[in-house]
Protein backbone atom coordinates (compact mmCIF):
# COMPACT_ATOMS: atom_id res chain seq x y z
CA UNK A 1 0.00 0.00 0.00
CA UNK A 2 0.86 3.73 -0.61
CA UNK A 3 1.19 5.40 2.67
CA UNK A 4 0.62 8.21 1.05
CA UNK A 5 -2.54 7.26 -0.37
CA UNK A 6 -3.56 7.63 3.58
CA UNK A 7 -4.01 11.45 3.97
CA UNK A 8 -2.08 13.79 5.35
CA UNK A 9 -3.51 13.20 8.93
CA UNK A 10 -2.87 10.04 8.88
CA UNK A 11 1.00 10.33 7.98
CA UNK A 12 1.34 12.97 10.96
CA UNK A 13 0.32 9.57 13.19
CA UNK A 14 3.49 7.79 12.56
CA UNK A 15 5.30 9.38 15.72
CA UNK A 16 2.42 10.13 17.34
CA UNK A 17 1.96 7.58 20.74
CA UNK A 18 -0.82 5.37 19.54
CA UNK A 19 0.02 5.13 15.58
CA UNK A 20 -3.09 5.63 13.34
CA UNK A 21 -4.47 1.35 13.05
CA UNK A 22 -4.19 1.46 9.23
CA UNK A 23 -0.51 2.23 9.05
CA UNK A 24 0.17 -0.09 11.84
CA UNK A 25 -1.32 -2.52 8.60
CA UNK A 26 1.68 -2.00 6.77
CA UNK A 27 4.67 -0.66 8.41
CA UNK A 28 6.89 -3.02 10.25
CA UNK A 29 8.58 -1.18 12.54
CA UNK A 30 8.85 2.80 14.09
CA UNK A 31 12.03 4.04 14.94
CA UNK A 32 12.99 7.83 16.58
CA UNK A 33 16.31 8.63 17.46
CA UNK A 34 17.77 11.93 18.74
CA UNK A 35 21.50 12.16 18.16
CA UNK A 36 24.54 14.30 19.27
CA UNK A 37 28.11 14.06 18.40
CA UNK A 38 31.35 16.29 19.89
CA UNK A 39 34.92 15.03 18.75
CA UNK A 40 37.89 16.57 17.48
CA UNK A 41 40.94 15.31 14.73
CA UNK A 42 44.62 16.57 14.77
CA UNK A 43 46.80 15.79 12.11
CA UNK A 44 50.43 17.19 12.64
CA UNK A 45 53.15 15.68 10.24
CA UNK A 46 56.63 16.54 9.40
CA UNK A 47 58.75 16.27 5.83
CA UNK A 48 62.22 15.68 4.81
CA UNK A 49 64.31 14.96 1.27
CA UNK A 50 67.52 15.68 -0.19
CA UNK A 51 69.70 14.75 -3.59
CA UNK A 52 72.77 13.73 -3.98
CA UNK A 53 74.02 14.58 -7.78
CA UNK A 54 76.93 11.31 -8.68
CA UNK A 55 79.96 13.39 -10.31
CA UNK A 56 80.74 13.37 -13.60
CA UNK A 57 77.37 11.51 -14.45
CA UNK A 58 73.49 12.60 -14.69
CA UNK A 59 72.79 9.43 -11.75
CA UNK A 60 71.69 10.82 -8.62
CA UNK A 61 70.45 9.23 -5.40
CA UNK A 62 67.18 11.03 -3.65
CA UNK A 63 65.97 10.29 0.04
CA UNK A 64 62.71 11.18 1.79
CA UNK A 65 61.32 10.76 4.78
CA UNK A 66 57.57 11.69 6.70
CA UNK A 67 56.56 11.41 9.76
CA UNK A 68 52.68 11.73 10.66
CA UNK A 69 50.38 12.24 14.07
CA UNK A 70 46.85 11.52 13.57
CA UNK A 71 44.45 11.26 16.52
CA UNK A 72 40.68 11.47 16.01
CA UNK A 73 38.02 11.15 19.12
CA UNK A 74 33.99 11.47 19.15
CA UNK A 75 31.84 11.34 21.85
CA UNK A 76 28.32 10.24 20.83
CA UNK A 77 25.33 10.68 22.39
CA UNK A 78 21.93 8.52 21.49
CA UNK A 79 18.40 7.99 22.20
CA UNK A 80 17.25 5.65 20.16
CA UNK A 81 13.60 4.14 19.82
CA UNK A 82 12.34 1.14 18.07
CA UNK A 83 8.59 0.27 18.32
CA UNK A 84 8.02 -3.35 16.74
CA UNK A 85 4.87 -3.50 15.19
CA UNK A 86 1.99 -6.09 14.91
CA UNK A 87 -1.91 -6.00 14.73
CA UNK A 88 -2.28 -7.46 18.06
CA UNK A 89 0.78 -5.62 20.32
CA UNK A 90 3.72 -3.17 20.21
CA UNK A 91 7.17 -4.11 21.75
CA UNK A 92 9.16 -1.19 22.08
CA UNK A 93 13.19 -1.12 22.44
CA UNK A 94 14.17 1.75 24.00
CA UNK A 95 18.44 2.63 24.27
CA UNK A 96 19.85 5.59 25.86
CA UNK A 97 23.76 5.05 24.81
CA UNK A 98 26.83 6.69 25.58
CA UNK A 99 29.71 6.10 22.92
CA UNK A 100 33.35 6.83 23.69
CA UNK A 101 34.90 6.30 20.10
CA UNK A 102 38.40 6.68 19.42
CA UNK A 103 38.84 5.49 15.37
CA UNK A 104 42.17 6.49 15.22
CA UNK A 105 45.24 7.13 17.19
CA UNK A 106 48.90 6.75 16.38
CA UNK A 107 51.66 7.93 14.44
CA UNK A 108 53.19 7.03 10.61
CA UNK A 109 56.44 6.81 9.78
CA UNK A 110 58.46 6.36 5.90
CA UNK A 111 61.54 6.37 4.50
CA UNK A 112 62.44 6.28 0.47
CA UNK A 113 65.34 6.16 -1.06
CA UNK A 114 65.58 6.20 -4.97
CA UNK A 115 68.66 5.90 -6.93
CA UNK A 116 67.95 7.03 -10.84
CA UNK A 117 70.34 5.42 -13.43
CA UNK A 118 70.72 7.40 -16.66
CA UNK A 119 71.06 4.38 -19.50
CA UNK A 120 71.08 6.85 -22.30
CA UNK A 121 69.83 10.20 -23.67
CA UNK A 122 65.94 9.43 -22.95
CA UNK A 123 65.86 6.34 -21.31
CA UNK A 124 66.23 6.51 -17.10
CA UNK A 125 65.93 3.18 -14.66
CA UNK A 126 64.53 4.42 -11.03
CA UNK A 127 65.44 1.32 -8.59
CA UNK A 128 63.68 2.45 -5.04
CA UNK A 129 63.16 0.84 -1.73
CA UNK A 130 60.37 2.46 1.14
CA UNK A 131 59.56 1.50 4.18
CA UNK A 132 56.51 2.08 6.02
CA UNK A 133 54.91 1.58 9.35
CA UNK A 134 52.08 2.94 10.83
CA UNK A 135 51.09 2.23 14.14
CA UNK A 136 47.65 2.20 15.35
CA UNK A 137 48.46 2.77 19.12
CA UNK A 138 44.43 3.08 19.80
CA UNK A 139 41.27 1.97 18.88
CA UNK A 140 38.72 1.91 21.43
CA UNK A 141 34.96 2.01 21.33
CA UNK A 142 32.83 2.10 24.73
CA UNK A 143 29.40 1.29 24.82
CA UNK A 144 27.59 2.71 27.92
CA UNK A 145 24.14 2.16 28.03
CA UNK A 146 22.63 4.61 29.95
CA UNK A 147 18.57 3.07 30.18
CA UNK A 148 19.94 1.16 32.37
CA UNK A 149 19.95 3.74 35.14
CA UNK A 150 17.00 4.52 36.81
CA UNK A 151 15.79 7.61 35.32
CA UNK A 152 17.94 7.85 32.56
CA UNK A 153 14.56 5.75 30.35
CA UNK A 154 11.99 6.38 27.52
CA UNK A 155 10.96 8.62 29.89
CA UNK A 156 13.88 10.66 31.21
CA UNK A 157 13.81 14.49 31.52
CA UNK A 158 18.15 14.40 30.95
CA UNK A 159 19.08 16.50 28.06
CA UNK A 160 20.35 14.78 25.32
CA UNK A 161 24.62 15.44 25.96
CA UNK A 162 24.46 14.35 30.01
CA UNK A 163 25.84 11.68 31.85
CA UNK A 164 25.06 10.19 34.90
CA UNK A 165 28.18 10.06 37.99
CA UNK A 166 31.58 8.17 36.90
CA UNK A 167 30.49 5.59 39.21
CA UNK A 168 26.99 5.19 37.46
CA UNK A 169 28.59 5.57 34.33
CA UNK A 170 30.82 2.34 34.06
CA UNK A 171 28.25 0.11 35.49
CA UNK A 172 26.78 0.78 32.27
CA UNK A 173 29.21 -0.56 30.17
CA UNK A 174 28.43 -2.72 27.46
CA UNK A 175 31.50 -5.44 27.27
CA UNK A 176 29.98 -7.13 23.92
CA UNK A 177 29.83 -3.68 21.87
CA UNK A 178 32.99 -2.45 23.61
CA UNK A 179 36.45 -3.11 22.36
CA UNK A 180 40.03 -1.92 22.36
CA UNK A 181 42.28 -2.07 19.73
CA UNK A 182 46.21 -2.20 18.60
CA UNK A 183 47.23 -2.34 14.96
CA UNK A 184 50.79 -2.42 13.92
CA UNK A 185 51.44 -2.52 10.03
CA UNK A 186 55.03 -2.40 8.50
CA UNK A 187 55.12 -2.70 4.70
CA UNK A 188 58.58 -2.91 2.41
CA UNK A 189 58.38 -1.57 -0.83
CA UNK A 190 60.94 -2.60 -3.44
CA UNK A 191 60.58 -1.15 -6.89
CA UNK A 192 61.15 0.02 -10.39
CA UNK A 193 60.52 2.97 -12.56
CA UNK A 194 60.99 3.31 -16.44
CA UNK A 195 60.81 6.61 -18.25
CA UNK A 196 61.56 6.96 -22.05
CA UNK A 197 61.18 9.67 -24.50
CA UNK A 198 62.22 9.50 -28.28
CA UNK A 199 61.68 11.66 -30.74
CA UNK A 200 62.04 11.14 -34.74
CA UNK A 201 61.05 13.09 -37.67
CA UNK A 202 57.67 12.76 -37.40
CA UNK A 203 56.18 11.78 -33.75
CA UNK A 204 57.41 11.91 -30.01
CA UNK A 205 56.76 8.45 -27.92
CA UNK A 206 56.68 8.69 -24.17
CA UNK A 207 56.65 5.56 -22.58
CA UNK A 208 56.55 5.60 -18.38
CA UNK A 209 56.20 2.20 -16.36
CA UNK A 210 56.63 2.38 -12.08
CA UNK A 211 56.25 -0.75 -10.77
CA UNK A 212 56.27 -1.82 -6.77
CA UNK A 213 55.61 -4.70 -5.33
CA UNK A 214 54.94 -4.32 -1.48
CA UNK A 215 55.42 -6.83 1.59
CA UNK A 216 52.91 -5.89 3.88
CA UNK A 217 52.95 -7.08 7.67
CA UNK A 218 49.65 -6.23 9.81
CA UNK A 219 49.15 -7.19 13.73
CA UNK A 220 46.28 -6.67 15.29
CA UNK A 221 45.31 -7.34 19.09
CA UNK A 222 41.79 -7.03 19.31
CA UNK A 223 40.44 -7.12 23.40
CA UNK A 224 36.84 -7.58 24.04
CA UNK A 225 35.05 -9.00 26.99
CA UNK A 226 34.51 -12.14 24.99
CA UNK A 227 37.03 -11.74 22.47
CA UNK A 228 41.06 -11.39 22.99
CA UNK A 229 42.14 -11.89 19.87
CA UNK A 230 45.93 -11.43 18.52
CA UNK A 231 46.62 -12.27 14.80
CA UNK A 232 49.16 -11.35 11.89
CA UNK A 233 48.10 -10.92 8.21
CA UNK A 234 51.01 -11.15 5.51
CA UNK A 235 50.18 -9.60 2.11
CA UNK A 236 52.14 -9.60 -1.02
CA UNK A 237 50.93 -6.83 -3.51
CA UNK A 238 51.77 -5.96 -6.73
CA UNK A 239 50.72 -2.35 -8.08
CA UNK A 240 51.31 -0.78 -11.74
CA UNK A 241 51.34 2.84 -10.86
CA UNK A 242 51.57 5.64 -13.47
CA UNK A 243 52.32 3.34 -16.55
CA UNK A 244 51.17 5.19 -19.65
CA UNK A 245 52.19 4.97 -23.29
CA UNK A 246 51.83 8.55 -25.42
CA UNK A 247 52.65 9.02 -28.74
CA UNK A 248 52.28 12.76 -30.43
CA UNK A 249 52.56 14.17 -34.29
CA UNK A 250 55.36 16.47 -34.20
CA UNK A 251 52.81 19.23 -35.97
CA UNK A 252 50.62 17.92 -32.76
CA UNK A 253 47.54 16.91 -35.25
CA UNK A 254 47.38 13.03 -33.85
CA UNK A 255 47.93 11.70 -30.77
CA UNK A 256 47.57 8.35 -28.95
CA UNK A 257 47.66 8.04 -25.80
CA UNK A 258 46.93 4.59 -23.40
CA UNK A 259 47.15 4.24 -19.70
CA UNK A 260 46.87 1.34 -17.67
CA UNK A 261 46.94 0.95 -13.40
CA UNK A 262 46.74 -2.31 -10.92
CA UNK A 263 45.39 -0.68 -7.21
CA UNK A 264 45.49 -3.70 -4.59
CA UNK A 265 43.34 -3.10 -1.32
CA UNK A 266 43.41 -4.97 1.89
CA UNK A 267 40.27 -4.92 4.31
CA UNK A 268 40.09 -2.96 7.22
CA UNK A 269 41.49 -5.32 9.73
CA UNK A 270 38.58 -4.97 12.42
CA UNK A 271 36.34 -6.75 9.86
CA UNK A 272 38.50 -9.56 10.24
CA UNK A 273 37.49 -10.47 13.48
CA UNK A 274 34.54 -12.62 14.30
CA UNK A 275 32.94 -10.63 16.36
CA UNK A 276 28.99 -9.35 16.30
CA UNK A 277 27.97 -5.86 17.45
CA UNK A 278 24.00 -5.42 17.78
CA UNK A 279 24.28 -1.82 19.30
CA UNK A 280 21.77 -0.18 16.23
CA UNK A 281 18.61 -2.76 16.83
CA UNK A 282 17.71 -2.37 13.32
CA UNK A 283 21.19 -3.41 11.81
CA UNK A 284 23.33 -6.49 13.32
CA UNK A 285 26.86 -6.68 12.28
CA UNK A 286 29.07 -9.77 11.93
CA UNK A 287 32.98 -9.74 10.98
CA UNK A 288 33.97 -12.31 8.47
CA UNK A 289 37.83 -13.92 9.13
CA UNK A 290 38.17 -14.85 5.36
CA UNK A 291 37.99 -11.58 3.48
CA UNK A 292 40.45 -11.36 0.96
CA UNK A 293 42.19 -8.42 -0.87
CA UNK A 294 40.78 -6.45 -3.56
CA UNK A 295 42.50 -5.67 -6.86
CA UNK A 296 41.38 -3.00 -8.89
CA UNK A 297 42.84 -2.78 -12.89
CA UNK A 298 42.01 0.54 -14.75
CA UNK A 299 42.59 1.03 -18.50
CA UNK A 300 41.69 4.01 -20.60
CA UNK A 301 42.67 4.99 -24.07
CA UNK A 302 42.39 7.62 -26.43
CA UNK A 303 43.20 8.52 -29.70
CA UNK A 304 42.41 12.51 -31.28
CA UNK A 305 43.03 13.53 -35.06
CA UNK A 306 42.56 17.37 -35.86
CA UNK A 307 42.70 19.11 -38.79
CA UNK A 308 43.01 22.85 -38.12
CA UNK A 309 43.05 24.32 -41.77
CA UNK A 310 39.45 22.96 -42.03
CA UNK A 311 38.50 23.23 -38.20
CA UNK A 312 37.54 19.38 -37.82
CA UNK A 313 38.26 17.29 -34.82
CA UNK A 314 37.99 13.21 -34.21
CA UNK A 315 37.81 11.84 -30.74
CA UNK A 316 37.44 8.15 -29.87
CA UNK A 317 38.03 7.43 -26.24
CA UNK A 318 37.28 4.54 -24.20
CA UNK A 319 37.90 2.72 -20.45
CA UNK A 320 37.44 -0.33 -18.50
CA UNK A 321 37.84 -1.03 -14.55
CA UNK A 322 37.61 -4.18 -13.28
CA UNK A 323 37.65 -5.41 -9.80
CA UNK A 324 38.48 -8.44 -8.66
CA UNK A 325 37.47 -9.33 -4.60
CA UNK A 326 35.31 -6.38 -4.00
CA UNK A 327 34.27 -6.00 -0.60
CA UNK A 328 30.46 -5.60 -0.60
CA UNK A 329 28.80 -5.42 2.64
CA UNK A 330 26.03 -8.41 2.59
CA UNK A 331 23.02 -8.56 4.44
CA UNK A 332 19.85 -10.94 5.13
CA UNK A 333 16.83 -9.07 5.65
CA UNK A 334 13.90 -10.24 8.85
CA UNK A 335 11.21 -8.95 6.97
CA UNK A 336 8.67 -9.53 10.28
CA UNK A 337 10.96 -7.23 12.26
CA UNK A 338 12.97 -5.38 9.48
CA UNK A 339 16.16 -5.83 11.26
CA UNK A 340 19.56 -6.51 8.83
CA UNK A 341 22.27 -8.65 9.85
CA UNK A 342 25.64 -7.35 7.75
CA UNK A 343 28.17 -9.45 7.29
CA UNK A 344 31.18 -7.92 4.65
CA UNK A 345 32.32 -10.49 1.92
CA UNK A 346 34.25 -10.60 -1.38
CA UNK A 347 32.28 -10.90 -4.31
CA UNK A 348 33.93 -11.44 -8.40
CA UNK A 349 32.32 -9.95 -11.65
CA UNK A 350 31.78 -6.10 -11.21
CA UNK A 351 33.12 -4.09 -14.27
CA UNK A 352 32.42 -1.24 -16.23
CA UNK A 353 33.75 0.46 -19.69
CA UNK A 354 32.73 3.13 -22.08
CA UNK A 355 33.00 4.41 -25.42
CA UNK A 356 33.39 7.77 -26.50
CA UNK A 357 33.28 9.30 -30.07
CA UNK A 358 33.07 12.89 -30.45
CA UNK A 359 33.36 14.90 -33.95
CA UNK A 360 33.72 18.37 -34.99
CA UNK A 361 33.41 19.96 -38.16
CA UNK A 362 33.13 23.67 -39.96
CA UNK A 363 30.62 23.57 -41.87
CA UNK A 364 30.93 26.12 -44.97
CA UNK A 365 34.20 27.80 -46.21
CA UNK A 366 34.00 30.96 -43.81
CA UNK A 367 33.73 28.61 -40.94
CA UNK A 368 30.85 29.97 -39.36
CA UNK A 369 28.90 27.47 -38.86
CA UNK A 370 30.10 24.57 -36.77
CA UNK A 371 28.35 21.23 -35.90
CA UNK A 372 29.63 19.08 -33.07
CA UNK A 373 28.55 15.81 -32.55
CA UNK A 374 29.56 13.29 -29.62
CA UNK A 375 27.88 9.46 -28.74
CA UNK A 376 28.61 7.38 -25.56
CA UNK A 377 28.19 3.99 -24.51
CA UNK A 378 28.37 2.73 -21.27
CA UNK A 379 28.08 0.05 -19.48
CA UNK A 380 28.33 -1.08 -16.07
CA UNK A 381 28.04 -4.73 -14.58
CA UNK A 382 27.06 -4.66 -10.54
CA UNK A 383 27.81 -7.65 -8.20
CA UNK A 384 26.33 -7.46 -5.04
CA UNK A 385 25.11 -9.58 -1.88
CA UNK A 386 21.68 -8.58 -0.80
CA UNK A 387 18.83 -10.51 1.61
CA UNK A 388 16.25 -12.74 0.08
CA UNK A 389 13.04 -12.92 1.71
CA UNK A 390 12.66 -16.43 3.62
CA UNK A 391 16.64 -16.91 3.09
CA UNK A 392 19.04 -17.31 6.09
CA UNK A 393 21.89 -16.41 3.74
CA UNK A 394 22.66 -12.92 1.11
CA UNK A 395 22.47 -13.78 -2.56
CA UNK A 396 24.09 -12.58 -5.37
CA UNK A 397 22.15 -9.82 -7.04
CA UNK A 398 23.86 -8.99 -10.25
CA UNK A 399 22.20 -5.91 -12.40
CA UNK A 400 23.48 -4.88 -16.16
CA UNK A 401 22.85 -0.65 -16.55
CA UNK A 402 23.59 0.75 -20.28
CA UNK A 403 23.54 4.12 -21.09
CA UNK A 404 23.28 5.33 -24.50
CA UNK A 405 23.82 9.13 -24.68
CA UNK A 406 23.60 11.57 -28.00
CA UNK A 407 24.80 15.55 -27.74
CA UNK A 408 24.25 17.42 -31.32
CA UNK A 409 25.54 20.94 -31.36
CA UNK A 410 25.04 23.63 -34.18
CA UNK A 411 26.60 26.66 -33.25
CA UNK A 412 26.96 29.96 -35.67
CA UNK A 413 29.83 32.50 -34.96
CA UNK A 414 29.02 36.63 -35.38
CA UNK A 415 32.05 37.41 -34.78
CA UNK A 416 35.22 36.85 -31.87
CA UNK A 417 33.24 37.57 -29.17
CA UNK A 418 29.55 36.02 -30.15
CA UNK A 419 28.23 32.50 -30.63
CA UNK A 420 24.94 31.28 -31.26
CA UNK A 421 23.74 27.89 -31.21
CA UNK A 422 21.22 25.13 -30.86
CA UNK A 423 21.67 21.61 -29.18
CA UNK A 424 19.94 18.45 -28.36
CA UNK A 425 20.85 16.04 -26.17
CA UNK A 426 19.11 12.29 -25.43
CA UNK A 427 20.41 9.77 -22.93
CA UNK A 428 18.94 6.20 -23.32
CA UNK A 429 18.85 3.74 -20.04
CA UNK A 430 18.44 0.29 -19.55
CA UNK A 431 18.54 -2.08 -16.40
CA UNK A 432 18.23 -5.38 -16.78
CA UNK A 433 18.76 -8.63 -14.05
CA UNK A 434 17.94 -12.22 -13.83
CA UNK A 435 16.50 -12.02 -10.15
CA UNK A 436 13.06 -12.69 -9.94
CA UNK A 437 12.53 -9.36 -8.13
CA UNK A 438 13.92 -6.89 -10.33
CA UNK A 439 11.84 -5.53 -13.34
CA UNK A 440 13.71 -4.68 -15.98
CA UNK A 441 14.35 -0.38 -16.77
CA UNK A 442 14.01 0.55 -20.45
CA UNK A 443 13.58 4.96 -19.86
CA UNK A 444 14.47 7.37 -22.57
CA UNK A 445 15.35 11.56 -21.47
CA UNK A 446 15.47 14.51 -24.34
CA UNK A 447 16.21 17.89 -23.99
CA UNK A 448 17.36 20.66 -26.68
CA UNK A 449 17.70 24.35 -26.09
Amino acid sequence: ADPVSFGKSLLDSIYAPQMNAKLRQIAINRNMQHNQTIGHTLNAGLEAGSIFNIPHSSDYWSLETNLSYKDAAENIFQQNRVDYLSNSNVTTDFRNQYTKNRPQHGWDFSGKALYAYSVKKGLTLNLYYKYQQNNYLGRDRSLYRLDQLTGWDDETTHKLGMLPSEAELISTLNFNNSYDATQHDMTHTLGWQLWMNKYTSNYFYWVQIDMPLNLLRQKMNYRQLKSDTLFTRHSTLLNLNNTFLQIESKDKKTLFFTSYYIETETPDMTYLVNVRNDSNPLQLFSGNPNLKNTYHHKWYAVYRKSYPERQRIFRIQGAYNLTTNAMVMGYTYDKSTGIRTIRPDNVNGNWDGYLKLRYETALDKKKLFTLTTSTTESYYHNVDLIGIENSTDSKHSTVGTSYLTESLKLSYKLNSGIQLGVKADGTWTQASSKRDDFSTINAGDFNYG
